[in-house]
């Protein structure tokens, strides 16, 4: 028997329904029904650009003061450590700004290829006085294949840094990979692999970069 647990995603870009009083109206719904169901965390994002006053910090603060109507669902954040340094404090103080609402209790950290940029921005994180460290930390890992590396080199996702030597050589991507899943492991960092594993030979290929040359 395999247990698991459902993380349904709530996007205020997506479900914006004219202002924000009836988009906040819509999540205290969405908050009902995942709880109904037995699900215990929901992950918040902005989605996009700030519509109205509203994004996933603002969204947390009204939570907050209305924790009776939020019954006992947790919340799920997202974090990017790869963005340009100029743009970074913007994102490390958001993050601090959604943890101090006291209702999360996970981070979801995007993905990228500078791991020397992810242990800088783990460490500072955990090191910080507000920093409740109960709240765990996903990364998240692809199992790099000719055509995801072709996909993803020529239509990106937003906010996705990878480097081109990433995006151009298999077997360097590959290896990248091992020394990620290394590198969450050293972190204490959850790994989630976010690509489809639809055949037997996908499953081994991910096992295989799960093992370690001296394991080998």
């Amino acid at each position: 028997r395999m247990d698991f647990q459902i993380c349904p995603h709530f996007s205020i870009a997506y479900e914006f329904d004219r202002t924000k009083e009836r988009t906040m109206k819509k999540l205290y719904t969405f908050i009902d029904t995942v709880h109904r169901n037995g699900v215990k965390e929901i992950l918040l994002v902005s989605g996009g650009q700030k519509r109205k006053g509203l994004d996933s910090v603002s969204a947390l603060r009204s939570l907050s003061r209305q924790k009776q109507k939020v019954h006992k669902v947790l919340f799920a954040v997202a974090f990017n450590p790869y963005l340009p340094l100029n743009e970074m404090s913007t994102e490390r103080e958001r993050l601090q700004q959604k943890l101090d609402t006291g209702l999360v209790s996970t981070v979801y950290l995007q993905f990228g290829t500078d791991l020397s940029r992810l242990r800088t921005e783990i460490e500072r994180l955990r090191s910080s006085s507000r920093f409740n460290h109960h709240i765990k930390i996903i990364g998240s890992v692809f199992l790099p294949s000719r055509k995801f590396l072709a996909q993803f080199k020529f239509r990106p996702w937003r906010g996705v840094f990878c480097s081109e030597r990433y995006l151009n050589d298999l077997e360097y991507a590959k290896t990248f990979t091992r020394k990620m899943l290394r590198c969450y492991e050293e972190l204490g960092i959850e790994a989630l692999v976010e690509s489809a594993l639809r055949t037997e030979s996908e499953v081994h290929a991910l096992s295989d970069l799960m093992v370690t040359k001296d394991e080998k």
